[in-house]
């Protein structure tokens, strides 16, 4: 009778373990030495960088045109200044 119950407790216990998944990951087939892959990078790195800079001008506004009277401050913090405001960073 023991044995029964210890048998049927361990057999639901490990019928409600979910099954193991595949992985997602595809494996890695490489079928072109590094030469020719190199090769083929280099050349379509323009094109690429064109699509690239093609969208980042459609989207944005990338002319120097700065705005007059406004400057950059250069911020000169003492130590204390920079844990105070890395720990209210943190806080946040």
């Amino acid at each position: 009778m023991m044995l029964t119950s210890i048998l049927i407790v361990s057999g639901m216990a490990f019928a409600q373990q979910p099954a193991k998944k595949g992985s997602s990951y595809s494996p890695v087939v490489i079928t072109e030495d590094l030469g020719t892959i190199t090769a083929r990078m280099k050349g379509g790195k323009p094109a690429v960088m064109k699509r690239h800079m093609d969208l980042l001008n459609e989207r944005y506004d990338l002319n120097n045109r700065p705005a007059k009277g406004v400057t950059m401050v250069e911020l000169k913090l003492t130590d204390q200044e920079k844990k105070d405001l890395v720990a209210f960073m943190r806080a946040l």
